[in-house]
């Protein structure tokens, strides 16, 4: 029996992929929207035809806003505002269970799903874990389960003491496709609680891709002060009042240092569902009973509502003292030196890279006396720091863009290729057919090997070169990734090591595949010492799933992290070898569907290297797959019993199976259906042959070739 929505695959569009956000968006916080508002930004610009929608906590603003459809990220919200305490309780409590069908359904209905920036793994202010943490650990999983990318781009991080808030939370970031932080401290945060983020990056938060309006420097007389409904973090709840007195008392003594000294100012809040509005009040009214004399117009509470306001309230002050995260992020963003009252390391991470440091304090304990000392002194250097954070920001902009296109490289590849090749076929008209990709620099191959029918019979197949209106091209290797070079030429160039170092990057994390070679070469190892190499290594992920009575050795045109068992050197214009060595075990996965003519020259120099009693483990495409899809950057397309033929003339093939069998042309990136197949090591007839994605070969040396390896 099939269960639809757990098994099955829903339908989804390379040309329209479906895109989802997620979060604390649309409630309120103006930080957390305008987050989301970089991220619609880049969506707009780079993947125009995606379809959106959000789940978030404010599905009307958002779609009051920005016009994009959206739901509750809470079953329990449609009945809020109607139920008495003891009914919200309960609708809470129900809610629980059926936010976990909601979240399903919802999630499986998208290609991707974003989670964009914010402190989503933080409990730097009071949370309960069956709030967001519960709500992200749902999301995560469901994607993980679905096959839905759920990317966690530049989010906060922070050390967690309660035990299932901080399970919840590394379980999501553990399950998610893509995860980026906004600092170090986040990432360390992460790797500390036991997160492997080796192939995480840092990037700066998404506010800085919002556009800054024009302005100046500023009145050199005008204040901006940003307050906060403050009551500290999650830890402090049994003190949240005593914390709350302490700091709004700090904030009343030094506006009025301020009114005293002859400045204006303006307050700044960063919400619009009036909880900081309460503090905005209490400072007014602490400055007309201490004040009363004081002109109405040298103090103003500016209303905003969004990030773009806040920008235009902030505009007309020199300098920025400000609470929330976002209030210094945008006073940064239009160059204006500030001093952070920060509540979380986030703070003062970003001060720090800003060239800021010294102008921090913590909004827990601040003091007075010396906020005015710090803001006298930022007064006397503002002119140097401006122009250092004028610098940053140009930084800031460079690493988003990066991101960005990091983000379309694994998010939409099939985007990404559909748009470069209308554009190739826009820019040229037809392919130059007698030209093909080779990952090395050797000489193109005839066209006659490129010929509209690869191979006769009822496996005749057309590449996306010469095949209009199909579906775009995978690599069935790796659903996660795919990055194609923009250039318009992509079919006429040779790929060298600077095309093949960025391609090799998209394989640092282990995939389905390598997964089950590991099992496969463990097998074979059975815990006895042995050599092994590993041709077209790129990062060496494989290394990382062997244990150490395997010898790894790799070789690859591009290494990223040079080692003395790595050798980078082009396969194609030099023998494969390492050295004077022969091995036990040589791997060769996704290598051969890139050698073109020269397939017969590696696998003879392959067996040159294997010793007596050695195994060569190939893995290939079956490019007779129902699907009938390959991957853009192939040059060596021939059917299955073709590469065996020329494998036997090298190798006495011992066994050969399908890697998985998938419905797709892509290797299972769903838990049950990689589960199942990771333990299927068998040709099924008549359903192997259409829905193998790839085979691997186990092979031993022919009798001719091991006497020929002992002459030598």
């Amino acid at each position: 029996m099939r269960i639809h929505g757990f098994t099955g695959r829903h339908e989804r569009s390379a040309a329209t992929p479906r895109v989802g956000l997620f979060g604390l968006l649309g409630s309120g916080n103006i930080g957390n929207d305008a987050l989301m508002e970089s991220v619609l930004r880049y969506l707009k610009a780079q993947h125009p035809d995606a379809r959106l929608d959000a789940m978030c906590k404010g599905p009307d603003g958002v779609r009051e806003r920005y016009g994009v459809a959206a739901i509750p990220l809470n079953w329990y919200q449609n009945y809020e505002e109607r139920a008495s305490h003891l009914t919200a309780v309960t609708l809470k409590t129900l809610g629980k269970g059926v936010d976990v069908f909601r979240t399903a359904s919802w999630v499986r209905r998208h290609d991707v799903v974003i989670v964009p920036g914010s402190g989503v793994l933080e409990a730097s202010l009071p949370l309960r874990p069956w709030g967001m943490p519960y709500a992200m650990f749902l999301l995560c999983a469901w994607g993980r389960l679905f096959g839905t990318k759920v990317a966690l781009v530049s989010v906060g991080a922070t050390v967690i003491n309660q035990r299932l808030t901080r399970w919840l939370f590394n379980s999501a970031a553990r399950l998610a496709f893509y995860r980026s932080y906004r600092d170090a401290e986040s990432r360390d945060v992460m790797r500390r609680q036991g997160l492997d983020v080796t192939d995480d990056n840092v990037y700066p938060d998404l506010a800085f891709g919002i556009p800054v309006p024009p302005h100046d420097p500023g009145d050199p007389q005008t204040v901006g002060v940003g307050v906060m409904d403050y009551h500290g973090a999650n830890d402090d709840r049994r003190h949240a009042d005593e914390i709350y007195t302490s700091y709004i008392e700090t904030m009343k003594s030094f506006v009025r240092w301020l009114v005293d000294d002859g400045r204006r100012i303006r307050l700044l809040v960063g919400d619009t569902n009036n909880s900081d509005g309460r503090v905005v009040q209490e400072i007014l009214a602490d400055l007309r009973a201490h004040r009363p004399d004081l002109d109405p117009s040298r103090i103003i509470a500016a209303p905003v509502s969004s990030f773009a306001e806040l920008m235009q309230a902030m505009a007309p002050v020199s300098t920025v003292v400000a609470t929330r995260f976002h209030n210094v992020i945008c006073a940064l963003r239009l160059a204006k030196p500030a001093i952070s009252l920060g509540y979380a390391p986030k703070f003062a991470a970003l001060m720090t890279d800003m060239g800021l440091s010294e102008f921090c304090q913590s909004a827990y304990s601040l003091d007075a006396g010396r906020l005015i000392e710090q803001f006298c002194e930022l007064e006397k250097r503002q002119a140097q720091l401006r122009q250092t954070i004028k610098d940053r920001n140009v930084a800031y902009e460079r690493l988003l863009d990066s991101q960005f296109s990091e983000l379309s490289a694994m998010l939409f590849p099939a985007d990404r290729l559909a748009r470069a090749a209308a554009e190739q076929e826009s820019a040229k008209g037809v392919q130059d057919e007698s030209a093909i990709i080779l990952p090395g620099g050797c000489r193109s191959i005839p066209a006659a090997a490129t010929t509209d029918t690869l191979w006769g019979g009822q496996n005749s197949y057309r590449t996306k070169q010469h095949t209009q209106g199909r579906r775009v091209m995978k690599d069935p290797a790796s659903s996660k990734r795919i990055v194609p070079d923009d250039g318009a030429d992509n079919a006429a160039r040779y790929r060298k090591r600077d095309f093949w170092s960025k391609e090799n990057a998209a394989y640092s994390r282990p995939h389905y595949r390598l997964e089950k070679s590991a099992r496969v070469i463990n097998g074979l190892a059975r815990g006895r010492e042995c050599t092994l190499l590993d041709v077209g290594c790129g990062p060496a992920t494989l290394m990382r799933l062997l244990p150490p009575n395997i010898e790894y050795y790799g070789v690859d045109i591009a290494i990223p992290n040079p080692a003395s068992n790595l050798l980078e050197a082009d396969l194609l214009e030099a023998p494969i070898r390492f050295g004077d060595k022969r091995f036990d075990i040589i791997v060769a996965q996704g290598f051969f569907e890139y050698v073109g003519a020269f397939q017969p020259q590696k696998l003879a120099e392959i067996a040159k290297i294997l010793n007596k009693k050695g195994t060569f483990i190939v893995s290939y495409t079956n490019f007779g797959h129902r699907n009938k899809e390959v991957y853009w950057l192939y040059n060596n397309v021939q059917s299955l019993d073709n590469f065996r033929e020329s494998l036997t003339r090298y190798f006495k093939i011992q066994r050969f199976f399908p890697t998985s069998h998938n419905w797709n042309h892509t290797e299972p990136n769903r838990t049950l259906l990689k589960n199942t197949n990771m333990h299927i090591n068998v040709n099924i007839p008549f359903i192997s042959p259409i829905l193998a994605v790839e085979y691997f070969f186990v092979c031993s040396q022919h009798l001719s070739q091991a006497a020929s390896t002992r002459s030598q």
